[in-house]
């Protein structure tokens, strides 16, 4: 029995050499696992959005991270004051750091194949807008917590500086390749 691929070489009037092994993976790759494909490059952003999400209550209030960052800090011969500082400037650069990594797994997702683009670096800028601003109106009803727009600001600098350093390196890496 003849296979996909080799009915399609046929019909392109007999395809040689490496193309050929070009269809053949097309054909089994593809076609077949596009929705894995898909599954595999969307997961991981969807799962630290919905990561990000589920700290929006109570668990992810200054309370209750202080109540183990604060003594470590303390164990380590930090001073109490200094602790607390160092505890709020922790939690702001996690802002910044964990929304652009939204933004790069965001990116991966929606370019698929494709090199990325400042198009779609935009949406996934946007994205992470969306999801900043989800965050901190759900911690607007938290009693432990309080919204924040400046915390959608930083979390938006943080989004935009991720992907500003990510464009010009993969476009580095498509140009040396």
């Amino acid at each position: 029995m003849e296979r996909p691929s080799e009915g399609f070489a046929a019909v392109m009037g007999g395809v040689v050499g490496g193309t050929m092994r070009v269809y053949r993976r097309i054909d089994r790759r593809r076609v077949s696992s596009a929705p894995v494909n898909t599954l595999r490059r969307y997961a991981p952003a969807v799962l630290l959005g919905a990561l990000v999400l589920w700290m929006s209550g109570a668990r992810g209030s200054a309370t209750a991270t202080g109540s183990w960052a604060e003594p470590l800090m303390g164990w380590l011969g930090i001073s109490p004051d200094l602790a607390a500082v160092l505890h709020a400037v922790f939690r702001k650069l996690g802002h910044l750091s964990v929304y652009g990594f939204f933004a790069v797994l965001t990116l991966r997702a929606l370019r698929g194949e494709r090199p990325p683009t400042w198009r779609l670096a935009l949406a996934a800028l946007g994205f992470a807008v969306l999801l900043a601003g989800t965050d901190e109106t759900l911690q607007s009803f938290s009693p432990e917590r309080g919204g924040s727009p400046l915390d959608v600001l930083l979390d938006a600098c943080g989004a935009a500086i991720a992907l500003y350093l990510v464009l010009p390196a993969s476009a580095r890496r498509r140009r040396s390749a």
